[in-house]
């Protein structure tokens, strides 16, 4: 009754980032049991037992399941993809087997003997599960190939999308579920930065999402309407909720000096493509910030929310004259005292925030990312993933067009065109490894 109850609340997000280390143990706890009980000696003397009655197995949760959600009038594709994800024992089927046990009750009334077969092939189902959830969505294609198809030819629900292979789900209604923003900015903060940041983005039309620690705020933000997430941002499922893998930038406006470093890590090895822009007090913390993850570190010594709204503005493209307009707006309210020259544009400077800036991303390739050490010609972007490099940044020089036989090395900034999709597919091709915890 607590789970249900904290699932339909504005902080489930946050209650299941903290439960789910716990799920990890109790996984582990839950195999290594099953484990124990299996009998290896029974399987090898019962060589077609344990098999047999798997398939069957399948064969009879495939049908039932399949049959149900025919019933409820979706496609055939659907039903056969999820009856066979779902054809194997689950986790309350011991809880009978035990209650059976103590009344005197044993599967097909074969005492020891039925009660291994069922732990053997629950063992064998578990094993063969992450197969069959593999090959489900090849397998409700083929299907619906068939003349079987004409089974779910009924109306069925609205808006029923079936399940394709490479999906990544990021569904979902503001301040609520997952968000299917892309090449949007994942503000992490709602201080006084980060609502002067809000206000900037929703006034140039920039997809944001905040994630906010705050009940109070957050809940203001729900009743404004804007789209915010209640929870812990060095969390990866926090992260993940708010679309982190399909996301262009990540903005980090926290007062928290020991949890900015945590969230760049997570960020950047979430998503190696994401531009992280973070706030820091000192300017002794820039160089520690950089190492973390961050590509571009403000300090309050310096100018800070101006210029955090110029990187943002910038890289989206937006043309340096409407840049500053905004700044000028803004230290007419309250930044009079601050002065300094804006960062300069992106490398690629064009007009508007029109498609093509929202899908350029200048990407940091750090060390132990596989890209690095390699050429263009053999990453292939363009063939492989849809991806078109525009220029190199090494160090002071920009490289426009570089040859395929440009080795790209680790330090390098490569500004490529490509869909957030596309960004997410190749991210493997940009993440360096996570950092040891000390």
């Amino acid at each position: 009754l607590a789970g249900l109850i904290v699932s339909e609340s504005e902080y489930s997000e946050q209650a299941l980032s903290e439960i789910l280390p716990l799920r990890t143990v109790f996984n582990a706890v839950f195999f290594v049991s099953v484990g124990m009980l299996l009998d290896l000696r029974f399987v090898i003397a019962n060589p077609l037992l344990v098999p047999g009655v798997a398939l069957a197995v399948v064969v009879l949760k495939f049908v039932i399941t399949t049959g149900a959600i025919l019933v409820l009038g979706y496609p055939v594709r659907i039903a056969a993809a999820t009856g066979l994800a779902l054809a194997q024992i689950g986790e309350f089927s011991f809880v009978l087997e035990r209650a059976g046990r103590a009344a005197g009750i044993t599967p097909a009334g074969l005492g020891d003997a039925g009660a291994q077969t069922f732990i053997a092939v629950t063992v064998l189902l578990m094993i063969a599960t992450p197969f069959q959830v593999q090959a489900a969505p090849r397998f409700g294609t083929l299907v619906a190939r068939t003349p079987l198809r004409k089974l779910g030819d009924g109306p069925g629900p609205d808006a029923v999308k079936a399940p394709e292979e490479g999906d990544t789900h990021a569904g979902g209604a503001h301040g609520g579920g997952a968000h299917a923003t892309e090449d949007h900015v994942v503000v992490v903060g709602y201080g006084p930065a980060g609502q002067r940041l809000v206000r900037v983005l929703q006034d140039v039309g920039i997809p944001f999402v905040v994630i906010e620690l705050n009940p109070e705020s957050t809940a203001r933000l729900r009743k404004e309407g804007i789209p915010v997430i209640y929870g812990d941002a060095s969390r990866a499922f926090i992260l993940e909720h708010a679309g982190i893998a399909r996301a262009k930038l990540g903005v980090i406006l926290i007062n928290d000096p020991t949890a900015v470093p945590r969230i760049l890590q997570q960020m950047r090895y979430l998503n190696p493509t994401l531009q992280l822009i973070a706030r820091t007090r000192f300017l002794r913390s820039v160089e520690p910030l950089q190492k973390a993850g961050a590509d571009i570190v403000v300090p309050e010594e310096m100018e800070t929310t101006v210029r955090v709204f110029s990187h943002v503005l910038g890289a989206y493209l937006v043309p340096p004259a409407e840049i500053e307009r905004y700044v000028r707006d803004l230290r007419q309210e309250d930044y009079r005292i601050l002065r300094g020259s804006i960062q300069e544009a992106h490398l690629m400077v064009l007009q508007g925030l029109d498609e093509e800036g929202l899908h350029t991303r200048a990407v940091a390739l750090r060390d132990g990312a596989p890209a690095a050490g390699q050429t263009l010609a053999a990453l292939d972007l363009r063939r492989r993933h849809e991806l078109t490099v525009i220029a190199v940044r090494r160090g002071v020089r920009t490289l426009a067009n570089p040859a395929g036989d440009f080795t790209v090395e680790s330090g390098d900034r490569l500004v490529l065109i490509g869909s957030a999709e596309r960004f997410a597919a190749a991210a493997d091709l940009f993440r360096a490894p996570m950092p040891s915890a000390s």
